[in-house]
């Protein structure tokens, strides 16, 4: 794994500290985490973000997230250079929402599937599942102005259809919203996933502007304009 760096000045990849704000469980499944704070401020370009990855780095079994080395312009080699035992768990996230207010103040949603089966949870699920506001944890993600084509994290790519279909599991649900949300609305797009979200949980994930029906448990679901 490399960050992606441009020819330019700054690389097109920030690593930012960041806090969590609010944690509201949105549906049995997910529950929907509201990070802020002064490191945002050059995080994402609203509009623009599609399903770009994002990569969130969770505390080590002690709770303490390590200090990684922010100045760097390479945040891959930054989380590399901290001990094994010590720098924690990293996982790959989208963004559900991306709020920037007037004075450049950036809040980031990100929505969790919880899987909490025995045997089959991991550290991000855990994590937000016992997620409490003032928690801080790392985030890496496209610096704010950087062309989506250029920075290499979002696979949205219609080229020039004017219908699309979107696919996938529960866990692609946001990043699918997030593209729904972004995408021109002249633009004619279905989405079909299968999901673990009630009838009553749909008005709460769906984005704005679009209808959703059929949403039922384990059932094809899908989004068209309305």
């Amino acid at each position: 794994m490399s960050a992606e760096t441009t020819t330019t000045e700054r690389p097109t990849y920030i690593l930012t500290r960041a806090e969590v704000r609010a944690v509201e469980r949105v549906s049995p499944s997910f529950v929907r985490v509201t990070f802020g704070g002064d490191e945002l401020f050059e995080f994402g370009t609203p509009g623009e973000v599609f399903d770009s990855r994002i990569k969130l780095v969770f505390p080590p079994a002690s709770g303490i997230l390590p200090d990684l080395d922010r100045s760097s312009d390479n945040w891959w080699q930054a989380f590399l250079a901290v001990p094994e035992a010590e720098r924690g768990s990293m996982r790959t996230y989208s963004v559900r929402e991306l709020r920037v207010d007037t004075d450049g103040g950036t809040e980031v949603d990100v929505d969790f599937v919880l899987h909490l089966e025995p045997g089959l949870t991991g550290p991000a699920s855990l994590w937000a599942s016992q997620a409490a506001v003032g928690q801080e944890l790392y985030v890496v993600g496209p610096r704010r102005g950087v062309d989506v084509d250029a920075h290499g994290g979002a696979e949205y790519a219609p080229g020039a259809a004017d219908s699309v279909v979107l696919a996938g599991d529960e866990t692609a649900a946001p990043a699918i919203a997030r593209i729904l949300e972004d995408a021109p609305r002249t633009s004619a797009v279905s989405r079909s996933s299968r999901c673990r979200l009630r009838p009553t949980s749909c008005a709460s994930t769906r984005p704005s502007g679009w209808r959703c029906t059929g949403c039922h448990a384990m059932r094809e679901s899908r989004t068209v304009c309305g």
